[in-house]
């Protein structure tokens, strides 16, 4: 579970980036994040493992403060996935994958059996991908690899920041479909942030959206959809057809 409790940040004295903020994100809940630019998601996202730490207010992880935990132990307790994937480029993906369990103090056959069974669940074969580099995958095949390293240590929360927003548009589908459907069975706690509407209403199990540091509302993607609190919801939420 995932705890904000009026949660205010502020940079550099000037208007809030995130401002008053209340929100809870349950066992095993996806919650898209979504509003215009610089509205305070990322922000948002990156208090839950201190990147950035609140001005005024809390945020809790699994009941706890997260001013109270170490962040280092902190973010290593929490899958990342970034639209810029981040893989480290000079090591090869067996490498990548096993970062954090390495870290954590795994042996070397424990790390091996989690990489491999990540590698397959991604739908890629250990045995073609674990030796290679980043620069020698597809940009897909660089974010499956991302995504199975977030989950090397097993966590039960997973922060995702716009994922699939460097792929191109038929890959994006694909991959979306295949990791939405794998947090549901993993069940995994997921706050993602997107601007992509159709993402938020496919991937969510509620959308919150933002604007100018506030929470505008919260719901289920039919409520957002079928009730917008607001212009501004609903244009965000607007699917353009295609041409």
């Amino acid at each position: 579970m995932i705890e904000f409790r009026g949660v205010t940040k502020t940079y550099n004295a000037g208007q809030p980036a995130v401002e008053d903020l209340d929100l809870e994100i349950g066992e095993g809940e996806i919650v898209a994040l979504v509003g215009t630019s610089g509205c305070g998601k990322t922000t948002t996202l990156k208090m839950v493992n201190r990147m950035v730490e609140p001005d005024r207010g809390e945020v809790r992880v699994q009941g706890k403060s997260v001013m109270e935990m170490d962040p280092i132990s902190l973010r290593r307790s929490i899958g990342y996935v970034i639209q810029e994937i981040g893989l480290f480029p000079h090591w090869r993906v067996a490498a990548n994958i096993e970062a954090v369990p390495k870290l954590l103090g795994w042996e070397a056959g424990r790390r091996m059996e989690r990489r491999d069974a990540l590698l397959r669940m991604v739908g890629l074969e250990p045995s073609a991908y674990a030796s290679k580099y980043p620069d020698e995958l597809s940009g897909g095949q660089r974010q499956r690899v991302g995504f199975a390293r977030a989950l090397a240590a097993d966590p039960s929360i997973l922060l995702m920041d716009e994922p699939f927003g460097a792929l191109d548009p038929i890959t994006r589908r694909r991959l979306r479909a295949e990791l939405g459907s794998l947090c549901r069975q993993l069940k995994k706690t997921v706050l993602f942030v997107t601007h992509d509407p159709v993402e938020a209403l496919l991937l969510g199990d509620r959308i919150a959206v933002m604007d100018a540091g506030r929470l505008c509302q919260v719901g289920t993607p039919r409520q957002i959809r079928g009730q917008p609190a607001s212009e501004l919801v609903r244009e965000l939420m607007t699917i353009e057809a295609p041409a």
